[in-house]
């Protein structure tokens, strides 16, 4: 009886001390969660708003023809003649950047740039060729030192002592476009046609699988608010983590601003006369690439990944896998501690029995 109370309540005692733990972990991942549950569909960026003509056998993500979904969410009739375009709002600006060197080594004069590996090159040149009239700005360290030096000082300390040069290219970026406002392109993003289309819209991001959003190709106008937080956040974002995959992605990358994105949508009032412009439109999958109408090509990138990212890329394409491994290790692990419970408090009963420690009652018989 008494061993049974005591397996009772160690059982209780690692049930509760589970759902603690759980309980935590909920706490501190309760911002990923909720993206998770965030789509985005209500700002995502239609078909008819971009003007785009497709082939009659265009079929989108969904296994429907997309001519069909489009001239559905249409508010004129296939027999209307098409509305002008949207006069652009963004300036036709291009960014790029390639950060490649040391602080140390830009303040002492010592800062060799390297190539643009060939395999961007063509890549680039997409982009420009695609968009001849856009003015093309490509951020070396020394140009986006002296420019943050000039237009924002207050951010020198917290660039200088960034890790990474990827976390620099991050930044720089959020703040090239809310100076001059323009279209941000990585360099491993290639064009399939003009942008134009996108200059309609004060600011619009790129939705990323399976949730939140990308800081890979962003438009926006000069000084638009949501913009403007990311630049004001960069400094209180700025922790080190315990592997540089997440240290990158939370500090300045895509996590970092897929986080700006939920708080932002959270705070943005829709109903004010000034939502239109506040708003950030969504480019989806189907428009991003691998379509007949997408605007762009991904080029073999990830140039600052290490062990630690290809180990959380594994885990993004093998998580339906990994949960089951995780709930039957789960399951082993209790019945295992139920086990070896009920295994001692055996072995004391055997003990008392064999070795004369047993009850008076038991004796007796």
């Amino acid at each position: 009886m008494v061993a049974t109370m005591r397996r009772r309540k160690a059982i209780t005692y690692f049930i509760l001390a589970n759902a603690f733990t759980v309980g935590i972990l909920i706490h501190v991942f309760w911002p990923l969660i909720c993206l998770l549950f965030l789509k985005g569909e209500k700002d995502r960026i239609t078909l008819p708003e971009l003007q785009i003509e497709l082939p009659p056998s265009a079929i989108g993500a969904n296994g429907k023809p997309i001519a069909q979904t489009a001239a559905a969410s249409s508010p004129t009739s296939p027999t209307d003649a098409p509305s002008p375009p949207p006069a652009p709002i963004i300036p036709k600006i291009i960014h790029q950047t390639w950060l490649t060197c040391p602080v140390p080594d830009l303040l002492s004069g010592n800062c060799t740039t390297k190539p643009i590996p060939e395999k961007w090159v063509k890549a680039q040149k997409s982009v420009q060729d695609f968009n001849e009239e856009y003015e093309y700005k490509l951020w070396s360290d020394k140009d986006s030192r002296e420019f943050l030096e000039e237009r924002y000082p207050w951010f020198l300390p917290t660039w200088d002592t960034y890790q990474y040069p990827v976390q620099r290219a991050d930044a720089i970026r959020y703040f090239a476009l809310h100076h001059y406002g323009g279209i941000y392109i990585d360099l491993d993003d290639g064009c399939l046609r003009r942008l134009d289309p996108l200059l309609a819209f004060p600011a619009w991001v790129r939705r990323t699988r399976p949730t939140g959003i990308g800081n890979d190709v962003i438009g926006a106008v000069p000084g638009h608010p949501f913009i403007e937080k990311a630049i004001k956040a960069l400094q209180s974002y700025d922790m080190t983590w315990p592997t540089p995959y997440i240290t990158i992605m939370a500090s300045t990358g895509p996590l970092f601003f897929s986080l700006l994105w939920r708080h932002y949508n959270d705070q943005l009032d829709r109903t004010s006369e000034d939502a239109e412009d506040r708003r950030i439109r969504l480019l989806f999958w189907d428009e991003y690439m691998n379509t007949d109408w997408s605007f762009f090509i991904h080029y073999k990138g990830r140039s600052w990944h290490q062990w630690d990212a290809n180990a959380f890329l594994f885990m993004r394409h093998h998580w339906i896998e990994l949960t089951i491994l995780g709930f039957a290790t789960g399951f082993l692990v209790i019945f295992g501690l139920w086990w070896l419970g009920n295994f001692i408090s055996r072995k004391r009963i055997f003990n008392r029995a064999v070795y004369g420690y047993m009850p008076v009652k038991e004796a007796e018989h």
